[in-house]
């Protein structure tokens, strides 16, 4: 059974609710080991200090770098840094509207469920699911430490259908990135040739698919190619590498001009491939006159 990241207890209105938090994505991928070209074995990681010797790891420091200098940092001030330990309590600061949490921003999420050695506890978490439900907000919490020495983190709890995820978010200071200014400008003509083609094309097999996003439709090639080079490996056989062909790309242009003329091709007529005769106009000889009959 996977093994819950945290467990405690959030307090609303004096009671607690009892939660364990299990991670919501888990990418699995066994790291290669570094071998050595003679023996084939994997290498020794050996510390040196700046003379070349060799450096014991349980007699290391640890310091911090300012520039061009390093400044070691004692050991109180180790303990005063990392005296945090994993929040077993934590309150909810804030009830905040759904749609004020940038969700985007987040840095990990957790599948929220009852802690299962505390009887009871389903209660309480039916109860937050249902309340934050109704209210269409989430739960804030500032400071909560998922595990000892964990640097306290912004947590935020919502509800959907599902059940409960609970988001660490960054702090503001953690914003931003190295990402360059971009300022995004509303264009109404961009967004209608868009959509139209998104619309779908009866005449064509090459439309975009607009289905409900599906993680059970996909698959990682990644993976399966890791495996498969593996066993090729293990099995002695020869692993061939095939390149990979890069499709040219157009760049330049006007983009706008550029879709409205394959929307105008997709929408105009299919011609024949052989020509309409005309039609004939001729008219029919004169019907001859009945004879009468003779009395």
């Amino acid at each position: 059974m996977a093994r819950a990241r945290w467990s405690g207890s959030v307090m609303f209105a004096g009671m607690a609710i009892q939660l364990s938090a299990f991670h919501r994505t888990v990418r699995k991928n066994q790291s290669f080991k570094m071998l050595d070209p003679k023996h084939h074995q994997p290498v020794k990681s050996v510390l040196q200090d700046i003379d070349g010797n060799e450096v014991e790891r349980s007699k290391t420091g640890r310091g911090i770098e300012t520039g061009k200098m390093v400044y070691p940092l004692p050991s109180e001030a180790l303990a005063m840094i990392e005296r945090v330990g994993k929040t077993e309590v934590v309150e909810i600061e804030r009830f905040a509207p759904l749609a004020s949490v940038p969700i985007e921003l987040a840095l990990e999420s957790y599948v929220l469920v009852p802690n299962e050695k505390i009887p009871g506890a389903d209660q309480g978490v039916q109860l937050l699911w249902n309340g934050l439900t109704k209210t269409k907000r989430a739960a804030i919490i500032d400071g909560l430490a998922l595990s000892s020495g964990a640097r306290p983190s912004i947590f935020a709890i919502m509800a959907d259908e599902h059940g409960l995820t609970g988001y660490v978010m960054p702090f503001e200071h953690e914003i931003g990135g190295d990402a360059p200014a971009w300022k995004p400008e509303a264009n109404a003509r961009a967004g209608k040739l868009f959509a139209a083609v998104l619309d779908p094309d009866p005449d064509s097999d090459e439309n975009y698919s607009l289905e409900a996003y599906d993680a059970t439709v996909y698959h990682d090639t990644y993976a399966e190619r890791r495996q498969t080079a593996i066993d090729m490996a293990l099995a002695g056989k020869v692993v061939v590498v095939e390149e990979q062909e890069v499709p040219p790309v157009e760049t330049g242009g006007d983009m706008m001009l550029k879709l409205e003329a394959m929307l105008k091709a997709r929408t105009a007529p299919a011609k024949s491939k052989t020509a309409a005769k005309p039609r004939t106009t001729a008219k029919k000889p004169a019907a001859k006159p009945r004879a009468k009959a003779k009395v």
